[in-house]
């Protein structure tokens, strides 16, 4: 039993899956079943990263894997386990659940969890390229209050640049070189802008 039934959820959606280096298909693909501690998740907004990329063009991918991580949705339905999410709550995803149990998840620091697989590679859930997704329960973050769903699909690229930041230890005041203008590149000029730099 979940808290909105399997009901809510099709049988099958359309997904955009990796067939071959160079080749995806736009197919129709059964819509996961809810484990107990899942969320199922409407798509709304999902960026093309880099790696999604590498994944499709070099060939990186599993045949008849879905990626896709930058994405933004809304919960669905949850698994009988889950007590965080509701259905309504608007959501980010990532690139992929963490373990929950490494020694970095267990610091605080998940992203960089060792015990997580990677897209298209291993045992991976389907990614966003699709127009449901059903993930763990710890795979996603609440959207604020105010922030639309197209720009909610930009917060795991901006983590990525502000991550870049704070590593870097660029604070108001400093000067700043950034080489490349793509999607992480002008994150990290509108994070460092807002920062004072």
């Amino acid at each position: 039993m979940t808290a909105t039934s399997d009901a809510a959820l099709p049988s099958t959606h359309r997904a955009v899956v990796y067939t071959a280096p160079g080749a995806v298909e736009v197919i129709d693909r059964p819509v996961p079943s809810l484990g107990p501690h899942d969320v199922a998740l409407r798509v709304s907004h999902c960026g093309v990263c880099g790696s999604d990329l590498h994944f499709v063009l070099e060939g990186w991918g599993k045949p008849g894997s879905v990626e896709g991580h930058e994405y933004s949705a809304t919960v669905i339905a949850v698994g009988e386990a889950v007590t965080e999410w509701t259905p309504g709550d608007r959501v980010v995803g990532g690139p992929s659940p963490r373990c929950g149990t490494c020694e970095y998840c267990l610091e605080g620091r998940p992203s960089l969890c060792t015990g997580r697989g990677a897209a298209g590679v291993d045992d991976f859930p389907d990614g966003a390229f699709a127009e449901y997704v059903v993930t763990s329960e710890r795979a996603i973050v609440r959207i604020p209050e105010g922030v639309s769903m197209r720009a909610a699909a930009l917060a795991e690229p901006l983590a990525v640049a502000l991550h870049g930041l704070t590593r870097g230890g660029v604070r108001a005041g400093h000067r700043l070189l950034v080489t490349g203008g793509g999607p992480i590149g002008a994150l990290t000029v509108a994070a460092a802008r807002a920062r004072g730099v």
